[in-house]
């Protein structure tokens, strides 16, 4: 009888499934003149990580210049918009960042209110505000159904952003319901790659395929997740069957809790914010270059 021969040690077992490790540093100084110094500053003042801040300044800036310009790749173009995701436990300052980022779009969002109510005639003054009036002055909007996405993108301002930093809100809301979850992610999807809807989406006779249907679109989606809802988002099967998570810009901040000195600093002063703002504010006030695709 032939002796057997004996098997070879098994190797360590790798899991299929990499352990997140401590976040690195955010390369704010890949950020260029302007937003990198922008950014340090607005974290040295809220005291909040680099990378929390440099994703509202980059979802601000988005926002901003998407309906200007797109990036050109060989002979092909593509929309220059984005979506973020910033991972970070309560108390980070999210929305304290958020504030300071998007300031000069909350105030391009009451010039454009102010605007429109002056255009209403007498009867309609005394009344409530209209939904034409809200359409047309909303630059972001938070919880929305993917009905009222699309419905700002046909009659309202045509390049306009979901931003919320209670990401749950959305995500719990009526655009992710089980029964809207999967066309959500599609329009989302064809909307990032191609800046037009899908082709079930703006059928000619319906009502919003008539303002839509070969129309350039423009769309930032920015969600602030604390660290339990991101992990349920991220093991959700269905996202990750569509391919969506290859589209955000993911930031997972480490939590500065227990390590801030209270110190008086203001941003508003800061030169560099300053400088920021006046350059997110020239590009709000630039005529969009968004209408029938050519």
């Amino acid at each position: 009888m032939s002796k057997i021969k004996s098997r070879p040690a098994w190797k360590p077992i790798r899991p299929l499934i990499a352990t997140i490790g401590v976040p690195g540093k955010f390369p704010t100084n890949a950020l260029g003149p302007i937003l990198g110094p922008a950014t340090r500053a607005i974290a040295r003042a809220v005291q909040a990580s680099e990378g929390v801040v440099a994703q509202s300044v980059l979802a601000a800036s988005t926002l901003a210049a998407q309906g200007l310009a797109d990036v050109r790749r060989g002979s092909t173009r593509h929309p220059i918009s984005n979506y973020f995701i910033v991972i970070a436990d309560s108390g980070e300052r999210k929305s304290a960042t958020k504030a300071i980022a998007f300031k000069e779009v909350r105030n391009r969002e009451a010039r454009l209110k102010a605007k429109c109510l002056e255009e209403l005639s007498q009867e309609d003054k005394g009344a409530a505000v209209p939904v034409e009036v809200l359409h047309k002055s909303t630059i972001m909007w938070g919880d929305v159904s993917l009905d009222g996405i699309l419905n700002s993108l046909a009659f309202g301002y045509p390049s306009p952003g979901i931003v919320t930093d209670e990401g749950g809100n959305f995500l719990g809301g009526l655009a992710m319901h089980a029964d809207n979850v999967i066309r959500t992610i599609s329009v989302l999807s064809e909307i990032h790659t191609t800046g037009e809807l899908p082709p079930s989406n703006r059928a000619p006779g319906g009502r919003l395929g008539g303002r839509l249907g070969g129309r350039k679109i423009r769309l930032l989606l920015y969600l602030m997740l604390q660290p339990l809802l991101a992990d349920k988002l991220f093991s959700n099967r269905q996202f990750w069957s569509q391919g969506i998570f290859s589209r955000f810009l993911c930031v997972r901040a480490p939590s500065l809790a227990g390590s801030r000195i209270y110190e008086r600093n203001n941003s508003k002063q800061d030169p560099c914010v300053k400088k920021y703002h006046q350059q997110i504010r020239k590009l709000l006030r630039m005529q969009l270059r968004i209408g029938d695709a050519q």
